[in-house]
């Protein structure tokens, strides 16, 4: 009888011992899912707060073509134009009379054609909200713009021209104060310094007079298509055909911009690079509110600006 109730004994025993074993693997199947749920989050969070196009956003020159200045920044000199000059926020471009340059804002694959006659600052280069965004000041003369997302501002004296896809290009007279914009793709619109605006769709174009008064013009000019066609050789790589001239109608009230340097600054008869390098002295007030004349300057007392530096050079 002793034998029989130790026997029970043993297998009520060894029964107790397999029970118990199974809560031991569960243990450890619970430790690596734990693990690999603290780890989740942080690795989220790098991705979340990674930002490259923002950080790597910067204005190339990638083609130039006779006389083209170029300033990195704000406080840097205008040197002449080198392929692969970073223009940073602040720096600025200035063409000749025969000077042309492609600036390419990258790494979106917006493209600037700055024409002949013409100078520019970069107040701005940026991204919000994911997407690009730039501000260029446009000192005098013409720029095309091929945008690949995103939205560029070209601020000027008498107003401000925006394309948000994809196609415009301003031109900016400050002897009269003309301000035109052509929209050749997307949506674009000029805003005068009332805050007047026209909305200008593909195929469209505008225009603020001397007076400051806002116009829309009857359609595109076919001088303008032609521009277009001269001065911006990868047109065909944002279009899907390219436009006729002869398409387009001949306007009126268009006319061809053809801006003279020597109306708005004085004529530097001291130096042989004409002229370069862009003498912000020479701007008027309203054009460069940050710089103030030197009145030491070979320029002369009048500070330089408009009509009379044209006088006095003539």
């Amino acid at each position: 009888m002793k034998r029989i109730v130790t026997t029970l004994l043993l297998l009520s025993i060894g029964l107790g011992a397999c029970a118990s074993n199974p809560s031991a693997p569960q243990t450890d199947s619970t430790e690596p899912a734990a693990r690999s749920e603290s780890t989740a989050p942080a690795e989220s969070t790098v991705t979340e707060s990674s930002d490259p196009t923002a950080a790597a956003r910067e204005a190339v020159v990638s083609e130039f073509e006779n006389e083209v200045m170029v300033r990195a920044a704000s406080d840097g000199e205008f040197i002449p134009a080198e392929s692969g000059f970073v223009i940073q926020s602040g720096g600025g471009l200035q063409t000749g009379a025969d000077g042309r340059a492609r600036i390419d804002l990258k790494p979106d694959g917006t493209i600037v054609r700055v024409a002949p006659n013409s100078a520019f600052t970069l107040p701005e280069i940026t991204t919000v909200d994911g997407e690009p965004k730039t501000t260029l000041s446009l000192v005098f003369g013409k720029i095309f713009v091929l945008l690949n997302g995103g939205s560029l501002d070209v601020e000027t004296p008498s107003g401000v021209a925006s394309v948000r896809g994809s196609l415009l290009s301003v031109s900016s007279d400050p002897a009269t104060q003309r301000l035109q914009a052509v929209c050749l793709e997307g949506h674009c619109a000029l805003e005068n310094e009332n805050g007047e605006t026209q909305e200008l769709e593909e195929g469209e174009s505008a225009y603020i007079d001397e007076n400051g008064e806002l116009f829309e013009l009857e359609g595109i000019d076919q001088d303008e298509i032609q521009e277009w066609l001269d001065e911006a050789p990868e047109l065909g790589e944002f279009l899907d055909e390219l436009p006729d001239p002869e398409n387009f109608p001949e306007i009126e009230e268009f006319e061809a911009f053809d801006f003279d340097p020597e109306t708005f600054f004085e004529d530097p008869t001291n130096t042989d690079d004409g002229l370069f390098p862009l003498d912000e002295d020479s701007l008027p007030d309203e054009l460069d509110p940050g710089t103030e004349p030197d009145p030491l300057d070979d320029g002369g007392d009048d500070g330089g600006g408009g009509d009379e530096g044209g006088d006095d050079g003539g």
